[in-house]
């Protein structure tokens, strides 16, 4: 039998994808606890914390993302899992947020996943100015070269692999 609890947090997820997809932040900032934390699925090395420091990485996150879809949707007890797929310009991309809920239903851990390399080096490119604006003009302009170029190593690996994959399995069978 479902708990309260578990019932709170898949309509608590629900609300996520609903307000995400529609772009609502003010519904999807009351579905975040105050010490929320996101984990980058970019770097290991920084979190965002804080209802209105996620927030406004949502925000960013939502912008560079088009024809944002919902796929499925799982867990239980505390945790649900989203997954989603979206396009940054041609890219396209798949995703989990992994979703953890307090106590009163509330989003309080936010780990998100993107998946192939190409998609996720997009979502970097496209997200690094912004992410980086509040250090100053200067430092956000300096990180987008370096993001784009990592975007393109990536696609064209990914070409290349590819290719040579195909090719070495199409011997060995």
């Amino acid at each position: 039998m479902e708990s309260v609890h578990e019932r709170d947090a898949a309509a608590t997820s629900q609300t996520v994808a609903a307000a995400m997809r529609e772009r609502d932040f003010e519904t999807l900032g009351e579905a975040l606890a105050d010490d929320v934390v996101l984990h980058s699925p970019i770097t290991g090395s920084f979190r965002f914390e804080g209802r209105e420091e996620v927030l406004a990485l949502l925000r960013i996150v939502r912008e560079a993302f088009e024809d944002l879809r919902p796929v499925a949707e799982f867990g239980d007890g505390d945790t649900r899992a989203l997954m989603f797929d979206a396009r940054i310009g041609r890219q396209k991309i798949q995703g989990v947020d992994v979703l953890r809920f307090d106590e009163a239903g509330r989003v309080r851990e936010f780990r998100v996943f993107i998946r192939p390399l190409p998609g996720l080096t997009a979502l970097a490119a496209a997200l690094a100015p912004a992410v980086a604006a509040p250090a100053g003009r200067t430092r956000a302009a300096l990180v987008g070269p370096p993001m784009w170029l990592q975007a393109f190593l990536a696609r064209t690996g990914d070409r290349v692999a590819v290719r040579i994959l195909r090719r070495a399995f199409n011997r060995a069978g």
